[in-house]
């Protein structure tokens, strides 16, 4: 018998209940961030922060076979103005750096009229919604479906759209749950009292087919032998380097090839996705489709795509023959009579229905004999995705990092199928999640896993170092990792664990002021004295022969990984969530926090740092302040197994190197009072502490090391006024100490 636990949920009504809760939630938050972009901001503003792109000239369109409209434009170098007005606008917008811009392959933008934009100075009604396909030295952008815009000469602009679609998507499942509630087996087995279900079923007659699943150890084979015989739900649990999706693959190519399944797999990103196709066509001649926005996949698995696939039937062969007699009649129909032309429409009509009768038929011979269908979790609930597969009925879903999936994402592919295997790993990243304090962040993964204990745990590791990995074994997994003898060894030097500690050195972080942020709580963090030691760090690592292309930069705040950036060329930089599924020889981590507080922020979220050390092959080194980041007790073990283990140094060896410049400690002072006075004063006096900030009053009142002092004077006074509710009084005694500061 399946041993089960306490549940999550009190009841099905109750799980549905609360979260349609907590998805409205979550979209009100993404809200805000579309309502700064639209509402607050000027369209200047939006490209300088680089969410917008202006004076586009279309250059090129065509449309896919799936009857989306592809445009390609070059950004124009200058652009005439006739209203002088406006002159210095379009001077401030030329000088924005391509480097600045933010939007990526996948985004969703809006396709603007730029003489509209220039009158408005806003990003308003948009001619059309697309999809960015590529960025490189033109922008290529494929329209939704059913969504055009004239080629008349016009320059446009692109800005950030809002999506509804994965919102909207979301609700729509947990309607279609409550409908299948009492007939669907996994809806039964985790909300109801089916035990039985969960029985193992073995077959001990089961024979592989093909030689790579000799490749294996014997714990993925047991892996992917358990998946097989479980009945409806299966949980793959694979840690860093333990081979999951590998795993994974193998069990979808044995499950079409012995067991004769047709197979759904999903996963929550398109790289996911497209991570397994390729991983699928390396092992296996198996006919896959990827279904979905061609501007979403990579390169590499267009060829499946489901656009690609129709073009090798033998209704598009009908279709291009249709369509040539549909070109012809248009041609007829511009010059001919009104009695000729009546006849040419209906004929016109007639052609059209047939091009779509094969059109349809073209998309169902392409697909009908695919034995795997990939799709993202979001893009399984699509109408075209339901469309094509209303006749097939899946034998199992597949569902690929689901540990970074909301659960009600996963449903949507779920209920398209009787069986369920989940792979993944709930001690890596969680789901992005923006609202605090829901329970979004519980994933389906975890909860299985907690509640009905089927999973398969991967144990042999096939990428780090036995002390890098050990860290990650005894923290996450019980101490039951082990590291493959071909990696357990690997080095570039004596050192393997290196921990630079920045205490004591005035390596203070910093707030980036930018229009992304609302709130201090909300601006991102950098600390350039850590910036000048990463520098040095990977400087050192090319010096003992690793290449530039073996090293990986982390760390948790954008801001640093800017100014990163503008520091280091031809070293990949990224935050954690940019490195999730990747891997590098080496691995620097800046952890960037620094204050007299000991605030740490989301530093602390174990999962990340497993994810950021678990990167590195042969080599990590982790850079921070022991003092702030020890108020932290995971981050404490976490530094105190790389001082027992590794190699520990001090900043302060590196103080008089040139790519070292570090902050007045005056200026971490001044960030101490804004901090505590925003805490203790925001809510209460909101308009006052604004006119505070408007008079940059540390600015006026700080500015060299020996007025300490004064400082902590200020600071007394404002603390001891700022219950009062007499404002001018406040500004007058803040105004007296900047006139005592001056002179």
């Amino acid at each position: 018998m399946i041993k089960q636990t306490s549940k999550v949920y009190e009841s099905f009504e109750q799980f549905c209940e609360l979260q349609q809760k907590w998805i409205k939630q979550e979209h009100e938050e993404e809200q805000k961030f579309i309502q700064l972009i639209s509402q607050e901001l000027t369209y200047t503003q939006i490209i300088q922060i680089g969410y917008g792109l202006g004076r586009l000239k279309l250059t090129k369109t065509k449309l896919t076979f799936g009857n989306r409209q592809v445009l390609v434009f070059e950004q124009q170098q200058k652009l005439q103005q006739q209203e002088d007005n406006k002159e210095e606008q379009t001077k401030e917008f030329s000088e924005v750096k391509q480097e600045n811009f933010r939007l990526k392959q996948g985004d969703q933008v809006g396709i603007y009229i730029w003489s509209n934009v220039l009158t408005s100075q806003k990003f308003k009604n948009p001619e059309a919604i697309g999809v960015i396909d590529r960025y490189r030295k033109n922008l290529r952008i494929i329209l939704e479906q059913n969504c055009k815009i004239p080629d008349d000469n016009s320059i446009y602009g692109i800005c950030l759209q809002e999506n509804q679609v994965t919102y909207k998507r979301h609700l729509q499942v947990i309607d279609d749950i409550k409908q299948q509630y009492e007939k669907h087996p996994i809806i039964q087995i985790l909300f109801g009292d089916q035990d039985e279900k969960m029985k193992e079923k073995i077959n001990q007659n089961m024979e592989f087919q093909g030689d790579t699943i000799k490749q294996l150890n014997d714990q993925q084979k047991i892996a992917v032998q358990k998946a097989m015989n479980q009945p409806h739900i299966s949980l793959i649990h694979g840690p860093p380097g333990t081979g999951k999706t590998r795993t994974v693959c193998e069990y979808i190519k044995q499950a079409v090839l012995v067991q004769r399944h047709k197979i759904l797999a999903c996963a929550n990103s398109n790289i996911a996705v497209d991570n397994m196709i390729e991983r699928i066509q390396n092992i296996s001649q198996l006919k896959v489709c990827r279904i979905g926005n061609p501007a979403r996949m990579t390169d590499q698995v267009r060829y499946v795509c489901i656009d690609q696939l129709v073009k090798k039937t033998t209704s598009y062969a009908i279709m291009k023959t249709i369509k040539t007699e549909i070109q012809q009649i248009e041609k007829k129909l511009n010059r001919a009579e009104r009695r000729e032309a009546a006849e040419l429409r209906d004929k016109l009509k007639q052609k059209k229905k047939e091009y779509f009768e094969q059109q349809q038929l073209a998309y169902e011979e392409a697909i009908q004999d695919c034995q795997v269908i990939f799709s993202t979790n979001v893009g399984s609930g699509q109408f075209q995705f339901q469309q094509l597969t209303k006749n097939i009925k899946f034998d199992v879903v597949v569902i690929d990092e689901c540990a970074q999936s909301l659960e009600i994402s996963c449903w949507i592919p779920i209920l398209k199928g009787n069986k369920v295997v989940l792979a993944g790993d709930h001690c890596q990243l969680p789901p992005t999640v923006k609202t605090k304090n829901t329970g979004l962040e519980m994933t389906l993964f975890e909860r299985v896993e907690n509640e009905l204990h089927v999973n398969i745990l991967l144990t042999v590791q096939y990428r780090m170092n036995k002390s890098i990995m050990q860290w990650s074994s005894q923290e996450f997994y019980d101490g039951h990792l082990v590291a493959d003898q071909t990696v357990a060894n690997r080095t570039v030097s004596d050192t393997i664990l290196l921990f630079v500690d920045t205490s004591c050195c005035d390596f203070y972080e910093q707030q980036q002021e930018s229009l992304l942020y609302f709130d201090d709580q909300n601006k991102s963090k950098y600390n350039v004295g850590e910036a000048g030691l990463v520098q040095i760090i990977s400087e050192e690592l090319i010096n003992l022969g690793v290449q530039k292309q073996d090293i990986g930069i982390i760390t948790p705040y954008n801001a640093q990984v800017q100014l990163l950036k503008s520091k280091i060329n031809d070293i990949e930089i990224s935050t954690v969530d940019g490195f999730q599924g990747r891997e590098k020889d080496c691995i620097i981590i800046s952890m960037v926090r620094s204050n007299q507080m000991g605030e740490v922020g989301f530093l602390c979220e174990s999962r990340r740092m497993n994810v950021a050390v678990t990167r590195a092959k042969k080599f990590v080194c982790l850079i921070g302040d022991s003092e702030t980041v020890s108020n932290d007790a995971f981050l404490k073990r976490l530094i105190d197994y790389f001082v027992e283990n590794g190699e520990q140094r001090s900043a302060q060896e590196y103080q008089h190197d040139d790519k070292i410049q570090i902050p007045m400690k005056i200026e971490q002072v001044q960030q101490d009072i804004k901090t505590r006075l925003n805490t203790q004063s925001q809510k209460q006096h909101p308009h006052f502490y604004n006119k505070i900030e408007n008079q940059q009053i540390e600015q006026n009142l700080v500015q060299q090391e020996q007025d300490q002092n004064i400082i902590s004077q200020v600071e007394q006074q404002i603390l001891h006024f700022i219950n009062s509710k007499d404002q001018e009084l406040i500004l007058k005694k803040v105004k007296w100490f900047s006139k005592k500061r001056a002179s």
